[in-house]
């Protein structure tokens, strides 16, 4: 599980910028949130808990795409040992980030430093469950090119940072040959506001192999069957996201760039909802320009606002920048009222009448 991320002077980040999913103690009304317990100590004393979502929220252009950008090329260096040196302004100083994260139940804190052709900092570190404090497992000030986190199970955590879009329907088909799988899509459709009647797959011979095809069916013509490639670029991502979401096996961090881009407002609202009411520990970062999104059901540490000032991009909670944001926005959001403009029904709620 992903716990924070701060990065130094990568692409247009100068100064350094911490972004974190850990939950502010005193927004509890709203439980958007995973109860992680540390070994060792009593339960109510060890609780940490982390956000089951977070959404950026920014103009164009002010640095959420760089900030997805930033995380997948500290997984890059890690899994593929690619420097992905793209320095502030081209000022060939170092690139600085830290990553802090659960992995089989131990929490670790992984920091580097490079420049385009090295390693020049590099340390491990994972917290003693007695001690509460973190004990260092290799630091390393010396050149290198390839990652000493390699030859550590740490380094496991990083495949489970997924970004969202390289997610492709043709691989998932398979999932909708299942009854119960195939009848929940179409429940999650409807929920969206969706009017799919049915989703079938067809198989065809091409170039003496089999290629499956999804086939849509709405409810203005039962008898039409549309290709997935000739629907709506809205509808060809909902179900990317659909089949990627509702049968994740695994604990995951999953990027989401742009979510609201080929949707209306409320679809994006609507799935925002349901991935934190999804039954997994997946965690979902969500970047977005429309300030509509907020009203998702989202407490204010959920909520990160990414701005310029001074002409440099500047991270914050809503949760610690009330008041700046109250200026910059509405003021009803620095309040802490969200209202639920979508729908009264939660996802929980939906699918128990579908089922």
């Amino acid at each position: 599980m992903f716990i924070s991320f701060t990065m130094k002077n990568f692409k247009t980040f100068n100064q350094e910028t911490f972004f974190s999913m850990e939950r502010e103690g005193q927004y509890r009304k709203v439980k958007n949130y995973i109860n992680y317990y540390l070994e060792g100590r009593k339960k109510r004393e060890n609780r940490l808990q982390l956000l089951k979502s977070a959404l950026v929220l920014g103009n164009h252009q002010c640095g959420k795409t760089t900030l997805i950008e930033a995380i997948l090329a500290m997984k890059s260096l890690v899994l593929n040992q690619q420097l992905i040196y793209l320095p502030y302004a081209y000022n060939h100083e170092p690139i600085m980030m830290a990553m802090e994260y659960i992995y089989n139940d131990q929490l670790y804190r992984y920091v580097v430093s490079y420049d385009e052709s090295h390693l020049l900092l590099e340390s491990l570190e994972r917290m003693d469950i007695k001690t509460q404090e973190y004990t260092t497992l290799f630091a390393e000030d010396q050149l290198h090119s390839k990652p000493n986190i390699l030859s550590y199970e740490a380094a496991g955590f990083f495949k489970s940072i997924q970004l969202l879009s390289e997610q492709t329907i043709d691989h998932q088909l398979w999932k909708l040959r299942d009854e119960q799988q195939h009848h929940l899509i179409l429940t999650a459709l409807r929920y969206l506001g969706f009017d799919i009647n049915d989703l079938t797959i067809q198989d065809k011979m091409i170039d003496g192999k089999i290629v499956s095809e999804l086939m849509v069916y709405h409810s203005f013509s039962n008898r039409l069957a549309i290709p997935i490639q000739e629907e709506n670029v809205g509808l060809q991502k909902v179900l990317r996201l659909l089949l990627t979401l509702l049968f994740n096996k695994e604990d995951a961090f999953y990027l989401i760039d742009n979510l609201e881009e080929g949707l209306y407002s409320e679809v994006a609202q609507r799935l925002i909802m349901m991935m934190n009411a999804l039954d997994n520990e997946s965690q979902y970062m969500i970047t977005t320009r429309l300030p509509q999104l907020m009203d998702a059901g989202l407490s204010k540490d959920q909520i990160y606002i990414l701005d310029h000032c001074d002409h440099y991009p500047f991270l914050s909670s809503l949760a610690e920048e009330e008041e700046l944001f109250s200026i910059r926005q509405n003021q009803r959001y620095s309040e802490g009222h969200f209202i639920n403009i979508v729908s009264q029904k939660d996802w929980h709620t939906f699918i128990e009448t579908e089922f």
